[in-house]
């Protein structure tokens, strides 16, 4: 990013944003607001800048999706999912939320194919070879704040969205006041666990079944709470795990299988334990490798860089951020992120596809976009870092 475009954002944001840190409601008492991001802050912006220049390891964008909308002050963009397409992975597609409006879906060169107008579509996640009842599907979940309720989505052969519920899944506002993160898991059954957050931290597990009608029906299975706002979650479907970004506190560990065990919060994604980290912990993405090895990926918004833990002992690694390439910009300020392992034209071991906070044309701020990285760059990052960390601690 150019020096000038850096100074002339930092000058529009410190003239239309107040950088107070409370709110009156309407009885004149003071209430706490929720955490701003750094392009409502001018000096969190400096600060999140400063903080990425700092980190060493960088990898550049090889492609990018059409905007999501033109205004290039709006947040819109927000959390992508990957469909590969099991007959003909070149025709693959990358989903992407609008959470002002609904979905849309770009191919592996970024190009959009569709838009779905939805609703307010925060996150969503994808699985392929679902089964409900005696049929398996693809299926393309997600939360609406439009209606505070959960989406499904048959994804058919060609990558085209089918309604998969008779009508959305509604959740109680007393219960999740707010619909936000959300994710899938694929289970030792095959089949599938939604799982959804709120912004009062309540997070609740369904399971996808065949209704009596051979409807496709939600059944609510269990719930956990959380002391602040969750967003990012991402499940482990090999080893039953789920992970929950706790924006200012951490990431959390918990048992899919074991429901009962307490949940674990990682302590080298705090801030006290790792000079790395600064919240806000947003996106969260699992990359797979063989034997169970791999490693979790979380986008971290106040040094708009990406932190790495080890998948088995989730030690933290190390962190890497996302430069300019010759052509297209690098990245500020990610929501949601998504990793998966498979091999696509042009992505020989994997694809990172991250939210851009902040996309320009050269100089010129545009619309919020979604950035494509080939993973054998981060895989170079990652080998790295173990080799450094090995070399640091021999046992």
């Amino acid at each position: 990013m150019r020096l000038s475009s850096i100074f002339g954002y930092f000058l529009s944001i410190i003239l239309i944003i107040s950088s107070c840190k409370f709110a009156r409601n309407n009885s004149g008492h003071s209430v706490n607001e929720r955490n701003k991001e750094a392009r409502e802050d001018s000096i969190k912006l400096a600060d999140a800048y400063a903080r990425q220049s700092n980190i060493k390891p960088e990898v550049n964008p090889i492609a990018e999706t059409d905007p999501v909308i033109d205004h290039p002050q709006e947040d819109a963009a927000d959390d992508p999912a990957v469909w590969l397409n099991p007959h003909a992975p070149e025709n693959s597609l990358i989903f992407g939320t609008n959470k002002k409006s609904g979905i849309y879906s770009y191919d592996l060169s970024g190009h959009q194919i569709e838009f779905y107008q939805l609703g307010k579509i925060n996150n969503i996640d994808i699985r392929n070879r679902i089964r409900v009842g005696d049929k398996y599907m693809d299926i393309l979940g997600g939360s609406n704040r439009s209606d505070n309720s959960i989406i499904l989505y048959e994804i058919d052969s060609i990558g085209k969205l089918n309604n998969l519920l008779s009508q959305n899944y509604t959740i109680d506002t007393l219960d999740i006041d707010e619909v936000y993160g959300f994710c899938l898991y694929k289970d030792e059954h095959g089949q599938a666990r939604i799982l959804v957050n709120g912004k009062n931290g309540k997070v609740n597990q369904y399971l996808l079944v065949a209704g009596e009608t051979h409807n496709p029906e939600l059944i609510y299975l269990n719930s956990w709470k959380l002391d602040s706002q969750p967003e990012g979650m991402v499940a482990d479907d090999a080893y039953g795990d789920l992970y929950i970004g706790e924006e200012e506190k951490g990431i959390w560990k918990l048992s899919l299988k074991k429901p009962e065990l307490p949940p674990n919060l990682l302590q080298d994604s705090q801030k006290a334990f790792n000079p790395d980290i600064e919240y806000d912990i947003e996106g969260l993405a699992l990359y797979s490798q063989p034997n169970g090895t791999g490693f979790l990926v979380a986008s971290i918004q106040g040094s708009f860089s990406y932190a790495i833990f080890d998948r088995v002992d989730n030690r933290y690694l190390g962190s890497f951020k996302i430069s300019p390439s010759d052509e297209i910009d690098g990245v500020e300020e990610t929501d949601g992120i998504e990793i998966i392992s498979h091999t696509f034209p042009g992505f020989e071991r994997g694809i990172m596809i991250v939210q851009d906070g902040f996309n320009y044309r050269g100089p010129e701020l545009i619309g919020q976009n979604f950035k494509y990285v080939s993973m054998d760059k981060v895989l170079k990052i990652v080998g790295d870092l173990r080799s450094e960390k090995s070399s640091e601690d021999p046992n």
